[in-house]
């Protein structure tokens, strides 16, 4: 990575901006996963950010911007991994902005959790089950008009992250637990709404009253037990 920067560098001048749009992939369950595979789907996210921190971290920089995914609020469909990964370049981006503050980077750090695209893009793989879940819960595929407009509409606000997804506001609202009021946006081409909410208002549920004083392994085991007798109709 030092070798490449020097090398742009010497090609075009000073670098303003950076984005991060490195990433592999999921796909398998967790359950099916070994651990090297796992970890590669890391390592893109993770280790990708921090080496690319590293390396930059002395330049006159404007903007930093990490493509992560909706995957890192609403999940992988089981893979784990990529969920992780995404995850952590969204909370890096609120740690590098408060290293900015004080002085240790220069530059604005944005993260942007993409939705699913109609061209190019990941977690296609398996068409049938991303449009089952795209219809379930109210979103569409973002189109490149619309993502290239979203990416101008973010750079010129002032938002540390922003969980931007695409589909009937409504239904998107409803799914993310958002109150009806959460921002919304037109799309452009006249392919629907565009509905972009910052990722942090994203509702926070809490713990139910049960659940007080709980660990989170036992909250996720009450949980389970809750789902598995429901579906067998049996008590918990």
């Amino acid at each position: 990575m030092q070798r490449g920067l020097a090398a742009v560098k010497q090609q075009v001048g000073a670098i303003d901006a950076v984005l991060h749009a490195a990433g592999v992939d999921g796909g398998q369950p967790l359950t099916t996963k070994a651990l090297p595979d796992f970890e590669a789907i890391l390592a893109a996210k993770i280790q990708g950010t921090l080496v690319l921190d590293e390396v930059l971290r002395d330049e006159p920089l404007k903007l930093v911007a990490y493509f992560s995914s909706s995957s890192a609020t609403l999940g992988d469909f089981g893979a784990c991994d990529y969920a992780i990964g995404n995850r952590f370049e969204l909370t890096y981006a609120h740690y590098r902005n408060r290293l900015t503050g004080e002085g240790r980077r220069r530059g604005r750090a944005l993260a942007i959790q993409w939705p699913l695209w109609r061209d190019g893009g990941m977690g296609k793989e398996d068409r049938t089950q991303t449009e089952l879940y795209l219809r379930s819960s109210g979103q569409a595929f973002l189109d490149t008009d619309e993502g290239l407009a979203l990416f101008d509409q973010l750079l010129a606000s002032r938002e540390p992250a922003c969980l931007a997804l695409k589909g009937q506001p409504e239904r998107v609202h409803r799914f993310l637990g958002l109150a009806e009021t959460s921002g919304a946006a037109k799309g452009e081409g006249g392919a629907g709404p565009l509905a972009s909410a910052s990722a942090t208002v994203t509702a926070q549920r809490g713990r139910r009253a049960e659940m007080r004083g709980f660990s989170v392994a036992e909250c996720l085991l009450l949980d389970l037990k809750a789902q598995v007798g429901a579906l067998l109709h049996i008590p918990v």
